[in-house]
């Protein structure tokens, strides 16, 4: 009955969950296959509740701001540490101790490539997380899985209110809010450490911290607190973000962290101190408590968005203006076949392709800064002809800091932004149009929400002028 049956099932039957159901049905397949479960509906609930998974469970709070209160989802940071850092996958690729790199036998040419070469620190908007132990070879590869969806965020444009400066004070203090409870486990772990075990079996005790934010520049605008226009991690006025020759320092974090303290002197005060140290009335932000943390060294420079997407874009807009679309199509037109063509072989010019430099040495640093002053010293022509007012561009400032960055952090290919648009792409996007866009709450858990009600998290937020 059996070998007659399957024939049929197979041949009539699609890959549906009705159709699975259907074939356990069939007398004798459960039996011969020592399967626990009768139907798809069984075997979803052990899948979704009892086998081990790589990642911990989704947590479910509310933060209420407001008088409003907004969903918040995410795991817990320490329990996705520790999943990324004992995963047997990486136990080869996880680096333990800060090492200086040197292209010469004398140690005077400093090679910079990985993120963790750090030496400093050792003396629904979805949020990814990873670990700097990971090479970066390993570390960049979407497919190697080295991040983590760690939380997703409550996406409101808080419409019902209706002055706008107020709406964004809200909508920032709202985000500052659920990043707190996303991160606040690492306080305690940052100070005290954390036992972990690495994929070799190995314990060590670990102590985590926040080092690095990655995102756009109205990303890091809402993390830092500065204002539009303004550069989110030196106090370079807007005004002369255009120059390659003005000083600047980073902003200074005990005066920022001075200036949140103010909260308890009153409203207005509080909006005045902030002010003078140039970031916007951030109530309880998520970095302050945050051990050894500086969110404005944290900020990394952003290749997507600040090159490609930013600088490249107005340069080629600018030369289609100074010399026509159709000349330029003209002289490429023109151009021999040649396979062979090299661009940029002084490395003065290719800021873009230097930035790029998979490893860098205090050398090709130098040829970086080089090629930035090239650009500099010669963008006044577009001044001149017309075609653009002023350089006053924070992406364009951006790339001033850039070869420091690189040095404290590693390439600008730790903390590229594409590695999490191809994440959220196959987490989020792919994995919504898989459903059947109803309930979405029911999506979230079958990602392994952990059961319960939610934990309302209170929030004062003063009526700030």
């Amino acid at each position: 009955m059996l070998m007659t049956m399957l024939p049929i099932w197979s041949k009539l039957c699609g890959p549906s969950s009705t159709s699975f159901t259907d074939l356990l049905a069939i007398d004798g397949v459960r039996e011969s296959l020592g399967l626990s479960f009768k139907n798809a509906k069984e075997l979803n609930a052990i899948i979704d509740y009892e086998l081990p998974t790589r990642c911990p469970k989704f947590r479910h709070e509310q933060v209420i701001i407001a008088g409003e209160a907004f969903d918040v989802y995410y795991r817990d940071v320490i329990e996705c540490i520790k999943a990324l850092y004992g995963d047997p996958n990486f136990a080869d690729y996880l680096a333990f101790t800060p090492e200086w790199h040197y292209a010469d036998e004398d140690q005077t040419t400093h090679l910079f490539h990985d993120m963790h070469r750090w030496w400093d620190t050792q003396a629904a908007y979805p949020v990814y997380l990873t670990i700097g132990n990971i090479l970066k070879e390993i570390r960049r590869k979407p497919s190697r899985s080295t991040h983590i969806l760690l939380g997703y965020l409550p996406t409101t444009y808080l419409e019902h209110i209706s002055n706008k400066a107020s709406r964004h004070h809200t909508i920032s203090n709202l985000y500052h809010a659920c990043m707190s409870c996303i991160l606040g486990p690492l306080k305690s772990a940052g100070l005290d450490g954390v036992k972990m075990c690495s994929g070799d079996g190995a314990l060590h005790r670990c102590h985590p911290l926040f080092a690095s934010f990655v995102g756009d520049y109205p990303e890091q605008l809402l993390a830092t607190g500065v204002k539009f226009m303004e550069c989110p991690k030196c106090n370079v006025d807007a005004g002369d973000t255009g120059s390659n020759t003005v000083a600047f320092h980073l902003h200074n974090l005990g005066s920022v962290l001075d200036a949140l303290a103010a909260l308890d002197h009153g409203s207005l005060a509080f909006v005045c101190v902030c002010a003078a140290v140039g970031i916007k009335p951030i109530v309880y932000s998520f970095w302050e408590d945050l051990p050894f943390a500086n969110i404005f060294r944290a900020i990394t420079p952003d290749v997507l968005h600040q090159l490609y997407q930013g600088l490249v874009k107005h340069l080629v807009q600018w030369l289609s203006e100074a010399c026509g679309a159709a000349e330029i199509d003209a002289r490429c037109c023109c151009l021999p076949t040649n396979h062979n063509i090299q661009l940029f072989t002084k490395g003065t010019t290719g800021f873009l392709y230097l930035a790029q430099y998979p490893c860098h040495s205090s050398e090709t640093l130098e040829l970086l800064q080089v090629a930035l002053d090239t650009f500099h010293n010669n963008k006044g022509i577009f001044i001149d002809l017309g075609i653009w007012k002023n350089f006053n561009l924070p992406k364009l400032h951006a790339a001033r800091h850039y070869p420091h960055m690189i040095m404290l952090f590693g390439t600008t290919d730790n903390y590229n932004t594409e590695y999490t648009k191809h994440l959220h792409i196959d987490i989020a996007k792919d994995t919504y149009r898989a459903t059947n866009h109803k309930d979405d709450v029911t999506m979230v858990a079958v990602l392994g929400l952990e059961p319960g009600n939610p934990t309302p998290t209170f929030i004062p937020f003063p009526n700030l002028p």
